[in-house]
């Protein structure tokens, strides 16, 4: 059998190299149409992140960094409110704050400073703090979040405070309760400005399922 010629060597190997170069770049037009996609602009909507965050300031978030992986501890997510306190356009809306706590965790606040499973944990970015205590509890059959403040006892935005205000022996019952670790498929979410932040202290856990993105490059 005749050799190829060094020619016809030379024509395969220009070929294969085209071929290779072609598919290499449409890979990589994929990835980046993909990453274009993926990555979203998000303008801050409130004080409640600063000093970490601006109101007002934009930023990317990963839209799709939680498609394989959940929520970790330190992210700072995008997310819209759960559905039980927010309905109609509000439901809508996209709130940003620090994943402070994961599922199995237990989290408490005492005299501001945050506990996760017994340990102090270092905050440097929480400048503005706010003086309470917090935790999760169980009440009636579901898990509400737990503040006192001032030695007052209130059951956070997810019961009627004429309710607790009615019922001051009761919570304050459940205010003595050891406290509870979050549930599966939620998180607790915190803003770094802690005296300017409606998150998981008023409202209580939230569900991965309403996490839209992961803040990037801030």
């Amino acid at each position: 059998m005749a050799r190829p010629s060094q020619f016809a060597v030379l024509v395969a190997f220009v070929i294969l190299a085209s071929v290779t170069t072609i598919t290499l770049g449409i890979w990589l037009l994929g990835k980046t149409a993909n990453l274009a996609v993926a990555n979203k602009v998000i303008r801050i909507p409130s004080a409640s992140m600063e000093p970490t965050l601006e109101s007002g300031s934009n930023h990317f978030y990963n839209s799709v960094a939680y498609q394989i992986s959940s929520p970790k501890v330190n992210d700072i997510v995008v997310y819209h409110p759960p559905e039980f306190i927010a309905n109609g356009e509000m439901a809508k809306m996209f709130f940003v704050h620090r994943c402070v706590g994961v599922a199995g965790d237990i989290l408490e606040i005492r005299d501001g400073s945050l506990y996760r499973n017994g340990h102090l944990i270092s905050e440097p970015y929480v400048q503005k703090n706010a003086k309470l205590d917090f935790k999760l509890g169980r009440y009636r059959g579901e898990i509400i979040p737990i503040v006192t403040e001032d030695h007052l006892v209130n059951l956070g935005n997810r019961i009627d405070p004429k309710f607790w205000l009615d019922h001051v022996p009761e919570t304050l019952d459940l205010s003595l309760d050891d406290p509870l670790p979050v549930p599966h498929g939620t998180i607790l979410v915190m803003g770094d400005n802690r005296a300017g932040a409606s998150d998981s202290r008023s409202w209580g856990t939230l569900p991965v399922n309403r996490v839209v993105g992961k803040l990037t490059g801030y």
